[in-house]
């Protein structure tokens, strides 16, 4: 069995060089990329995100009407933390009842 070296010319292997770097130029010099920028460009939300609720303790006063409305019974006010809410991220449906029900805005 013979087996025979097939090489390229210098060239062929030179022109392939650039060819590949002219294609690395190509993708780096792209105006529109799919990678974003941050911060300069901003994620787009959908209108129907409605976001975690957080609790601004120095405004709570312990009134329970959130753990109260709550329709999934996410909201438990705490015993060791001064009766402050703690909100089950699992069990919320993110109706935000609580929020409109606190009288003074803490959440």
């Amino acid at each position: 069995m013979k087996v025979e070296k097939i090489s390229r010319s210098p060239i062929a292997e030179l022109k392939r060089h650039v060819d590949v770097i002219q294609e690395a130029f190509k993708q780096a010099l792209i105006p529109d990329r799919i990678t974003i920028e941050y911060p300069r460009e901003r994620r787009k939300y959908p209108d129907n995100l409605r976001g975690f609720i957080v609790l601004d303790k120095s405004k709570c006063i312990s009134c329970f009407r959130c753990a109260q409305i709550c329709p999934a019974n996410a909201i438990q006010m705490g015993f060791y933390d001064n009766f402050y809410p703690s909100v089950d991220y699992t069990k919320c449906i993110f109706c935000h009842f609580c929020v409109e029900s606190c009288p003074t805005g803490a959440l």
